[in-house]
């Protein structure tokens, strides 16, 4: 009998320096992959004007940049996600915009804040926009009168004025926009 219960706590022992000695392999690994000062630092944006779209030869349908910018005026320091076609673009904080290629045509524009107690499910809200066939549009993400998010049709000219949002592109998420509603090459 002693024998066996010698082997069950020596077992539970062993395990127990199983885990212990696996958790501190772990942390010596973690430890070794950070960069020195324990914290991570990301890159939120970029120095960069919004681009012009390169026409696509031989097709009778060119994409057009469609820009998204973020008003000086949104009381919230919350992200503000931009969906196109209930997909992802980005999420804007601050000062900053994004840009999109899409053809011309119906298309989908939502703006919202975290939404993850509705499942992000605003991204499917149907807020169809008509994008012309203009070389570059503005869409402005701003808070109404009723302190909700919204996005609107900018003209160029008031684009251009709101100039702080329009140099500083938001980078640290990448596009989940696959639909841009431009015919299959």
């Amino acid at each position: 009998m002693k024998a066996s219960n010698w082997r069950v706590g020596g077992m539970s022992r062993m395990v127990r320096w199983a885990c212990w000695g696996t958790l501190t392999a772990c942390v010596a690994v973690f430890q070794g992959c950070s960069t020195g000062s324990g914290v991570e630092r990301w890159q939120m944006t970029e120095a960069q004007a919004p681009q012009p779209v390169q026409p696509v030869a031989g097709s009778a349908v060119q994409p057009v940049a469609v820009v998204f910018f973020r008003d000086a005026g949104i009381a919230t320091r919350q992200p503000i996600n931009i969906y196109v076609n209930g997909q992802y673009q980005a999420s804007l904080t601050g000062e900053t915009f994004t840009e999109k290629v899409l053809c011309p045509g119906e298309h989908s524009l939502v703006a919202a804040p975290d939404d993850v107690r509705q499942r992000y499910q605003t991204k499917q809200a149907r807020n169809r926009v008509s994008i012309g066939k203009e070389p570059a549009q503005y869409f402005r993400v701003f808070q109404n009168a009723a302190g909700q998010i919204a996005i609107a049709a900018a003209p160029r000219d008031a684009a251009l004025a709101a100039v702080p949002s329009l140099r500083t592109r938001q980078s640290h998420t990448i596009s989940r926009v696959s639909r841009n509603g431009c015919p299959a090459a």
